[in-house]
């Protein structure tokens, strides 16, 4: 390509960032509403899920939501108390080099808003704007955007937006005139006074109910005294705390050091560890008229430090006439060491033990309770290596410490002592997918194993032999396998 491009290509960008409110979006006061005890209450700042059940073309053609009676999960002003910051605006841009024209849209387009998009350059320009590659997800992601229609009908793209049925077409509106700009001399202007942060002058006067909650500031539920590292199940704790669109508690664990409790850094000492992201899951509750709880899940793994922790809540309630602030701590619970580490896949020969060992997998199998069926348990990722149904390998070449303990008919001893393992491949395991009364039903998967393969000191004869297993890893987690029956042929 050496000296067949041009170094005179001409190039413009154009950008626009543009207000996401009722006003600008052309809503009455009687269009994007709830309706509560008979009176029409506009979704002011925005709401989410809305129109949730969509409508079957084939057995429904004419279905549509009604105005009023669109289900929506929550308004923005019920969580925030005014506008969100990200879906008060968005921005918009274009960019001409040489002859090809970009355009930027600021979420996922469905196919009628990209189809929109093209004949409105198109039409716009008199047909000079037919090639333009439209770039979504770009300046911004106001999620999904479907044209009015099929907003109303309703299903997950509509349901995944934020401003109602009206925001398509504004958004298409200002895309091409922002857009087909790039085919005029002119050097417009496109400064529209909107700042990042911008509400526009809008009434920001809460409407939403204030509540006096007397508990606000309690813990309802105390952890367990006890937490294993691993344990299927997370651990639970509830807060009392103030009303909605009042309080949002903030959750920061602590460990106790030197006599006090301080603040548990993660990533390296960089953040707080707090409930701020998928290690704490926030469920809210309205369990009364003057009563909220906040109910926390929390999990940790397999290389969690050991130590006497608590929660340190601070929150928001209240009193009647204003915010009050609150502070609370739990009960201290200890972390200790997981003792459910998995051994399976053992075969036994007259020179030699080979198995498997794992962490639990994130199901509801204990290694020996009855199940019906096999399910997910948890929010946490067990690891990335290995499917949710799977234990999660340990590293290549982990330190361990696993005892194998082989008895023979006559009680005659041999023990097998592992400090390293030595195997980390892929390989074709059973997986239990239902115990009932002890009889296991299983279905074979190829996933990543960790394991081991040991000499065995003394040959072994033909016959039938006892066998447990006892592993411990570097981070003091234990796990026992057997005593179970094993044969030799």
């Amino acid at each position: 390509l050496k000296d067949k491009g041009k170094t005179d290509i001409s190039l413009e960008v154009v950008n626009r960032r543009i207000p996401l409110s009722r006003k600008a979006l052309g809503y009455k006061d009687d269009e994007f509403f709830q309706l509560k005890d008979g009176e029409k209450l506009p979704y002011r700042f925005g709401a989410f899920q809305c129109v949730k059940d969509g409508f079957n073309f084939n057995t429904d053609p004419d279905g549509r939501h009604t105005d009023g009676k669109l289900g929506c999960i929550f308004s923005f002003e019920v969580l925030h108390g005014g506008p969100a910051v990200q879906f008060s605006k968005t921005r918009l841009s274009a960019a001409r080099i040489g002859d090809l024209i970009i355009s930027t849209f600021p979420g996922e387009a469905t196919s009628p808003v990209a189809k929109a998009l093209r004949d409105g350059f198109i039409a716009k320009t008199g047909g000079k704007l037919k090639d333009v590659v439209v770039l979504g997800y770009a300046q911004d992601h106001q999620l999904y955007i479907t044209r009015e229609n099929d907003w109303w009908r309703g299903g997950y793209e509509a349901t995944m937006s934020t401003w109602g049925f009206k925001v398509g077409e504004y958004l298409i509106n200002n895309a091409i005139d922002l857009t087909v700009q790039l085919t005029t001399t002119e050097k417009e202007k496109n400064d529209t006074g909107i700042l990042p942060v911008d509400h526009y002058k809008l009434d920001l006067t809460p409407t939403i109910e204030r509540v006096v909650t007397p508990e606000a500031g309690t813990i309802a539920t105390q952890p367990p005294k006890e937490y294993k590292r691993m344990a299927l199940e997370p651990m639970t704790f509830i807060i009392s705390g103030g009303w909605v669109g009042v309080d949002h508690p903030k959750v920061v664990l602590q460990k106790k050091e030197g006599g006090a409790f301080k603040d548990v850094m993660r990533d390296g000492g960089q953040r707080v560890y707090d409930d701020a992201d998928y290690r704490m899951v926030l469920e809210f509750r309205k369990v009364a008229a003057d009563k909220v709880h906040y109910e926390y899940r929390f999990q940790e793994l397999e290389t969690f430090p050991a130590g006497t922790y608590r929660f340190h809540v601070e929150g928001q309630k209240w009193d009647g006439s204003k915010r009050v602030p609150y502070t609370v701590d739990t009960d201290a619970f200890e972390i200790v060491p997981g003792d459910n580490m998995r051994v399976n896949t053992v075969s036994l020969e007259k020179d030699q033990i080979a198995a498997y060992v794992s962490y639990p997998a994130g199901s509801n199998d204990d290694g020996k309770s009855d199940f019906g069926a096999l399910s997910a348990t948890g929010h946490r990722l067990r690891s990335s290596l290995v499917r949710w149904e799977v234990g999660p390998p340990l590293p290549e070449n982990a330190d361990v410490d696993i005892k194998i303990t082989i008895k023979d008919s006559a009680d005659k001893e041999e023990i097998v002592e592992v400090k390293k393992l030595n195997v980390y491949k892929k390989d074709k395991i059973n997986i239990v997918t239902k115990r009932k009364e002890g009889k296991e039903t299983t279905s074979e998967m190829e996933t990543q194993v960790s394991g081991f393969t040991a000499k065995l000191p003394n040959t072994l004869v033909a016959g039938k032999y006892t066998v447990t297993i006892e592993v411990k890893d570097a981070h003091g987690n234990t796990g026992v396998w057997g005593p179970k029956e094993l044969e030799i042929k």
